[in-house]
């Protein structure tokens, strides 16, 4: 999430870790969690009525000077989502030693905006998916904040036969047109470099980000951020169960939709998800100049493929207090949490999830 410093504190709910945290604007808490910096980024799977799965980020601080800790965890209800437990961590942040003449920047490989799925159609050992975007982050000095280095950055996939695991090796499956190939050295070169695979409809793209997905049978539909710059979407693919044939299928939004819906100057954290037989897109819009997030709003799809919006206008949007930093929303019509909206506030823990409550869709 990319959020400013200069953003006003607003009032966040805390439930209680004995009690149900589905109560609406209550902060979600998950018992165990490692996240004394706050988590974000939910995304929610329904195994039953009452067996729900919840990926997301949990942000750790290091000693002064160096990046936080960012790693995609699983976190596990038994009863709706009425509460949670801390899992694991299916992929961890890890420090990373540089070569000179950059070995006295502190660097860490951050594993964040990750999407649980699950995929009942694949073989038994590849039906728990989890997609999320690795990158390399450093503290150069007297610097304000880390810098995000995309250019060593890309969508990485594991796979499992539960979500307890044990999970799949990493494999490195998407990258843009910023990738450094000086990082074919780690896991490989990308299996897909979607830029150059697809120039007409995916050339600008210097990097992906934060995938929101939908499976449907034997195809998985991926929404992705394309950052472009000023000409930045959200665009969709279509991928076979193994991830060997991937097809742009439509552009959802652009910066000129963001434009027309408000003072917002692109998208982010795409989340599908379908309710009633009919598909919907959760997505956050942004501000400059540092990509805030501005809350969520909800489109319903008229097809996936090709990707269209039933219509330019959105069905529903959240309503924050001026100038709350805050979206990455998931929802999921099972789960007792209702939509989840990833909020930050100005003092430690800076991230938070949470519950509201609140239903999506007719």
């Amino acid at each position: 999430m990319n959020v400013s410093r200069r953003a006003a504190i607003f009032f966040l709910l805390i439930g209680s870790l004995a009690g149900n945290t589905a109560s609406a604007n209550d902060d979600l808490m998950i018992v165990g969690a490692p996240v004394s910096n706050g988590m974000y980024d939910p995304s929610l799977v329904a195994l039953t009525e009452k067996n729900l799965w919840l990926s997301y980020s949990a942000v750790q601080p290091l000693p002064d000077g160096w990046p936080p800790m960012i790693s995609s965890r699983l976190a596990r209800s038994d009863d709706g989502g009425l509460s949670w437990w801390d899992i694991r961590a299916v992929a961890p942040a890890a420090r990373q030693a540089l070569p000179p003449p950059h070995d006295k920047l502190k660097a860490v490989w951050a594993n964040e905006v990750s999407r649980l799925f699950h995929v009942p159609t694949a073989p038994k050992a590849m039906q728990w998916q989890i997609l999320y975007h690795r990158y390399l982050s450093v503290w150069p000095a007297g610097m304000p904040e880390a810098m995000r280095l995309f250019d060593h950055g890309w969508i990485e996939l594991r796979q499992a036969g539960q979500p307890e695991g044990p999970w799949s090796e990493p494999r490195k499956l998407f990258a843009g047109g910023l990738y450094n190939p000086v990082n074919n050295n780690n896991l490989g070169a990308p299996e897909q470099r979607l830029d150059k695979l697809f120039p007409q409809q995916l050339g600008r793209c210097l990097a992906f980000t934060e995938p929101g997905v939908l499976v449907r049978g034997d195809i998985v539909y991926l929404a992705l951020k394309c950052a472009a710059g000023k000409d930045s979407s959200i665009e969709m693919l279509s991928c076979d169960l193994d991830y060997k044939t991937c097809q742009p299928v439509g552009r959802l939004l652009t910066n000129a939709d963001a434009g027309r819906l408000g003072d917002y100057a692109s998208w982010s954290a795409p989340e599908l998800f379908e309710k009633n037989n009919k598909t919907y897109l959760l997505v956050t819009p942004t501000t400059e100049p540092h990509e805030e997030y501005r809350g969520c709003m909800l489109f319903e799809l008229e097809s996936l493929n090709p990707a269209r919006l039933s219509a330019k206008e959105p069905l529903w949007r959240t309503q924050f207090p001026e100038g709350a930093i805050g979206g990455a929303c998931a929802f999921h019509p099972a789960s007792a949490t209702g939509l989840l909206v990833s909020r930050f506030q100005t003092a430690p823990p800076f991230f938070h999830i949470q519950a509201t409550g609140q239903a999506l869709a007719p």
